[in-house]
This record gives structure tokens, C-alpha cells and sequence, in this order.
């Protein structure tokens, strides 16, 4: 299997990591001075690694991950896909994704993660007077584009 094929394979199974909520394979996919960016917040080593899972599993009763595309370039993946996950409560939040992937060996050493976080409005929604406010807060900025 060739470097590219190895990242491709490694890729897929982080996915389905996330789908079984499998954290010590997912934390064996990692190397031991990893990196995860999101949202401004820098997450290092297993220890961050461990972090990220705990944080993904406990927030989401079900996870999805439906790949659009997946290339590798100069020894990175670059990923686009939509996450599907669903709430304790049994909502569904689609979140479309991307993330570039470095890797140290067969190892991952750097994941950057960017979506929209307002996707996840409903996960922090837990009442009815949160969801109008969340909602208006998403739809604002747009209404003079609706005029």
C-alpha cells in the first residue's frame, strides 16, 4: 500500500472511530504529540486527543460522517464531508465539514477542523426560550437580504 492509500485508510478509520465511539482505537490513530485546531482552540497531545473524543461522545448520542470528498496533496488529506449527528434528545443536526490532516508517519499529527459553529446551536438549546432566541440570532444578519 503506498503513502497516499495509508492516509486514505487511516482517514476512514478515524470515521468509523467516531461512528463506534471507539476511544482507544481512535487515540491509536493519533501520534503521541498530536494537535486537533478547532474553533480557535488549540487541543495537544493524547491527552487533547482524549479530550476531543470525550467531548464528541458525550455530546452526541449518534454520529454520521458522509464523505464528499477526500484528497491527498504534498502529504496531507484535505476532506469535505457532512456530519450527521444525533442529539440525546433524538434531534439531528447536519453539520457540513472540512478538515486538513497531516500526518507523522502512519501516524495522525495534526487535524484542523472547520465548520460553522452555529450548527450546533441546538446542542447548548436545551429549552424553548434558547431555541427562539438561537434561531432569531441565525436568521438576523439575513434579513435585509430578504427585503
Amino acid at each position: 500500500m503506498n503513502k497516499s492509500e495509508s492516509m486514505k485508510k487511516t482517514v476512514r478509520e478515524l470515521d468509523k472511530v467516531l461512528e463506534t465511539k471507539n476511544l482507544r482505537k481512535g487515540l491509536s490513530l493519533f501520534s503521541k504529540n498530536c494537535k486537533i485546531e478547532m474553533l480557535g482552540i488549540e487541543l495537544k497531545g493524547k491527552k487533547g486527543a482524549k479530550k476531543w473524543f470525550n467531548w464528541l461522545f458525550e455530546s452526541f448520542f449518534k454520529i454520521k460522517v458522509r464523505n464528499l470528498t477526500v484528497f491527498v496533496q504534498k502529504g496531507k488529506i484535505f476532506k469535505e464531508y457532512v456530519l450527521v449527528a444525533t442529539l440525546h434528545n433524538g434531534d439531528i443536526i447536519r453539520s457540513k465539514q472540512s478538515e486538513v490532516i497531516k500526518f507523522q508517519g502512519n501516524k495522525i499529527k495534526t487535524i484542523r477542523l472547520y465548520f460553522d459553529r452555529i450548527d450546533f446551536k441546538d446542542l447548548v438549546a436545551d429549552n424553548f426560550m434558547k431555541r427562539i432566541f438561537l434561531d432569531r440570532l441565525v436568521e438576523k444578519p439575513l434579513d435585509n437580504l430578504k427585503k
